[in-house]
């Protein structure tokens, strides 16, 4: 089968800019704000309020280097995206450690799990 295309920094940049996210296309600044985690806090947000809510996801990243990730791992975790992704094994240590081709496939990921939550919106389950 067929792989996927490779997510490019451009792309990347380009669909979280579209979705509301306030990123750089500059790449170390647009790396380094993946990095830190708050863009995919804002992801889950985005993609299901009611997890982003109930586990305190806001202040997943005060809970130290890698935290965030781990948060992220619990809510590729859920029934909801399991379903649309399958399960998913997130390198948590790369993705602190700021590697891009990791930050890259898991925008990437993050995508595929939004346009389908838009299309299955109204059956509820997020």
């Amino acid at each position: 089968p067929p792989h996927p295309p490779q997510p490019t920094r451009s792309k990347a940049c380009t669909w979280l800019q579209s979705i509301g996210c306030d990123v750089s296309r500059s790449p170390p600044t647009l790396l380094r704000a993946l990095k830190e985690g708050l863009v995919y806090q804002q992801l889950v947000r985005t993609i299901s309020p009611y997890y982003f809510m109930r586990h305190k996801v806001s202040t997943s990243h005060e809970r130290g280097a890698g935290s965030v990730f781990v948060m992220v791992q619990q809510f590729f975790d859920t029934e909801a995206v399991i379903a649309v992704v399958g399960c998913q094994k997130l390198d948590i240590k790369a993705l602190t450690a700021g590697k891009a081709r990791e930050h890259l496939d898991l925008v990437q990921t993050f995508r595929t799990v939004h346009k389908a939550r838009r299309s299955e919106a109204h059956h509820g389950g997020w």
